[in-house]
Formats: structure tokens, sequence, C-alpha cells
């Protein structure tokens, strides 16, 4: 019986998982972690502000609450912990005897510290780190050029990859499901007070926190036509425009792919044309991964 860890970061979903699906294919039993870091939950910059605010904190508790609801749907669950992200991943490791621990990998320098340190920990109980590419839409494989070698301006890079490079459609969710029999403890999900965060009535903002929300965001924005009509001014000035036309919330947290939403970019131009909207949706997630690779390069 092979049993691996499926450690979800930035990466709240099921659709388009690659970290998943690379589990599944090679695990009997995959048993999927979140961890709330109190490195971000409750710390602070060097400037002395809070890592996570209010909404954010609350948007993510709403999302990872969403994922165990979809894994609890499958017959699965979610482990869930509170304190450092690499003790806490060593621990369960060693406690269920895992074989090793997949993630999809960040490239920017506190997430690389943290990754650093699992992987050092690991290898003292003879397991390994396993690393996958989810968050972008390009592959840095598919690059015409190696990652150092990144255009440092966004129009060389646009040039170099738009009409060049073909994006790979989104992994399907797949059919198998990530199920355990280990004797494990799920947690109980944590509140905004737990990390000392103070309770937030609704601000008129409708950004609620999950996958399933995320897809329907996705649509909304490409198919629906007040919001298509509202995207130059969401993108021009996000906190006055209607947020239903706004997708980065989800993005950022993992709960929708940029494949995914490339994907509905795509069927909706084969069956409308090509326009404004759809031109400039491709050019922010174009932008996203420039950034991205930028990143990766420095």
């Amino acid at each position: 019986m092979r049993r691996v860890l499926l450690w979800f970061r930035q990466d709240l979903r099921l659709h388009d998982n690659e970290a998943l699906q690379d589990a599944l294919r090679i695990a009997d039993e995959v048993i999927p972690v979140y961890i709330f870091d109190t490195r971000i939950w409750q710390g602070h910059t060097k400037t002395g502000f809070p890592k996570i605010g209010p909404h954010r904190a609350r948007f993510v508790l709403e999302s990872v609450a969403a994922l165990r609801d979809s894994l609890r749907s499958i017959g699965s669950d979610l482990i869930v912990r509170i304190g450092i992200s690499e003790d806490e991943i060593f621990d369960i490791a060693r406690q269920v005897r895992s074989s090793n621990v997949f993630c999809n990998r960040d490239r920017t320098q506190e997430e690389v510290d943290v990754q650093d340190a699992l992987e050092q920990k690991l290898w003292t109980i003879g397991q390994e780190l396993k690393y996958s590419r989810g968050r972008m839409l390009y592959y840095t494989a598919d690059l015409p050029f190696p990652v150092n070698q990144t255009p440092d301006t966004f129009n060389a890079f646009r040039k170099e990859v738009e009409k060049i490079v073909q994006i790979r459609p989104p992994l399907p969710v797949t059919a198998t499901k990530p199920t355990w029999s280990c004797d494990i403890e799920p947690g109980e999900l944590p509140t905004l007070s737990a990390f000392g965060i103070a309770s937030i009535g609704n601000s008129g903002q409708s950004c609620v926190g999950g996958e399933a929300e995320g897809l329907n965001r996705a649509k909304n924005l490409i198919w629906n036509s007040s919001s298509a009509g509202t995207l130059k001014t969401a993108v021009e000035d996000q906190f006055t425009a209607d947020l239903n036309s706004i997708c980065s919330p989800w993005l950022s947290s993992g709960s929708l792919s940029p494949k995914k939403l490339y994907e509905e970019l795509r069927t909706f131009e084969e069956e409308n044309g090509a326009n404004e909207l759809t031109h400039n949706l491709f050019t922010d997630l174009l932008l996203r991964d420039f950034h991205r690779f930028i990143g990766k390069k420095y």
C-alpha cells in the first residue's frame, strides 16, 4: 500500500490540479492536507502591517471550507492544522507513514524557504517532496527560451509566446478518489478569532471563496453581457466597479485555474468571435504569467 500526502497551498480546487492528479497516479491512498501557517495568519511585515487582512482571511477560510466539502462529497476529507507548515506536514507524514508529499511548486522567496525546510525534514525519514506545476497558463518546458532568459519587458515576452506557444487544456476532475484508510483526526476549521482577526460583516463586496464560486465567476465574466460591459471599468478601478466582473481573488487562491478561465474564453470566441472583453482578459492572463516568470527568473 503506497500512501502519499497532498499538500494544498494556493491551489484550492479539484479541477486542473496537477499535484492531485500526479499523486493519484502513483499512490493507492492520497491524504489531502492544508496548513494555516501562523507566520502568515498571525505574522506582520517588516513595516508592522498584518500579513493577512480580515477580508482576505475570510475569503481563504471560505475557500478551504469549500475544498473540504468537495473532498467529503467524494468520500475523502481534508486534514487541517494550524502551525508552521514544514513542521505540521512533517509530523503528519511521520504519523501516517507516507512515502512522499506532493504539492504544486511556488517560486517566490518565502514559499521557497518553506519548501526547502520541508524537504530537509522529510529527508530525515526517507521521504521526498514531489513538485508539480499548476499555477500558470504556460508550462516552463513549452517556452521558446529558458526561464533565466525570460524577456524583461511584457511586450517582448508577448511577442515570443503569444503566437507560438500553445496553451495546454486544463486537466479534468479525475474519476479516481483521494481516499485513505489510516486513523488520523481531520481537525476543525479555525475561525477568524483563532488568529486574533476581528469578524467582519457584509461589506457589500460579493467575493465568496470557493471553487464553485470561482467557476461561476469565470462563466459570468465571459458570457454575461452586463459583466462584459463593465470589464474595462473593472480593470481601471476594481474598488468601484461591479465586482461580478472580477476573477482575481479566485485565481490568487487557486480556487480557479487560469487555464480553465482561458478555456472558457476560447469557447466564447469560437461561438461569438473575439471582442474587446476577450482581448483584454487574455492580455491580463498573459501579464499574470509574465510576472510569475520574472519571479522565477530572479
